[in-house]
């Protein structure tokens, strides 16, 4: 599997108990689109593997946006990426995959997409 490398040039709190987390090239480059609706897989140390959701503007490819909650009875993941990642580490991912499409109902309707978890 192709990965990409990034580097976490931000960190923020974005909620309660919630880190936004902005990916990009570390040379600047641009990163490829993205459709709403997609997710990348961040590859952490020790082998883990976590989809998360992207956040943000998709026409914007100077950088990735990642919502990440952290989950007191998670298998280590979202500690990791609220307590272990910080500003300036690589951070391997996937290319973007959108595995369930936004769509508007009908065409020339527009929507606005919300989401809770």
């Amino acid at each position: 599997m192709r990965h990409i490398r990034t580097i976490l040039r931000a960190a923020e709190p974005a909620g309660p108990g919630i880190r936004l987390l902005t990916l990009m090239d570390p040379d600047g480059w641009p990163l490829p689109r993205f459709r709403p609706g997609a997710h990348l897989d961040l590859h952490l140390p020790e082998g883990r593997v976590r989809a998360y959701s992207l956040c943000g503007d998709p026409a914007r490819q100077d950088r990735w946006l990642v919502a990440v909650k952290r989950e007191a009875e998670g298998r280590g993941g979202s500690a990791y990426l609220h307590d272990g990642l910080a500003v300036g580490d690589a951070v391997a991912t996937s290319l973007p995959r959108c595995t369930f499409p936004w769509r508007p109902a009908r065409p020339g309707m527009s929507s606005l997409p919300a989401a809770s978890g």
